[in-house]
């Protein structure tokens, strides 16, 4: 039994260590599918995606599947601090999507299910709840 938690353990651990990332330049979006695709061959991409400021700073990182986005979702700052973070399922939106004031307080934070707006709370800088516009 222990040889087999180890075997699957293994194997979890290469299949998170084998996910592709790509740089935004490699790839293209195609308006007639609204895939993400991979520009060396055409192919819907499945993997990573990142985006660096001009200075070298990871701006974005978007998980995809299939050439859609699917698992997590974030953009930072230019300074590196987490700005917007949400799940995707399928293309679409799915849980809490957080966004965050500079200062690291959170902004805004939207419930998504299947896509759908489900709830939103906003807050200044302070932490001061307010009516989301």
């Amino acid at each position: 039994m222990k040889n087999l938690i180890f075997v699957f353990v293994c194997l979890l651990a290469f299949n998170v260590v084998a996910q592709t990332v790509y740089i935004e330049d490699q790839i293209t979006f195609n308006d007639d599918s609204n895939l993400v695709l991979n520009k060396s061959d055409n192919t819907p991409i499945s993997g990573v995606v990142e985006t660096y400021s001009v200075s070298g700073q990871l701006w974005k990182k978007i998980s995809y599947k299939d050439g859609r986005m699917e698992g997590p979702a974030r953009e930072y700052y230019e300074h590196g601090q987490l700005y917007y973070e949400v799940n995707y399922q399928d293309g679409k939106p799915e849980g809490l999507e957080k966004i965050y004031h500079v200062n690291g307080q959170l902004a805004s934070q939207i419930d998504y299910k299947d896509g759908l707006k489900l709830s939103c709370n906003c807050w200044d800088e302070s932490g001061n709840e307010f009516p989301c516009p």
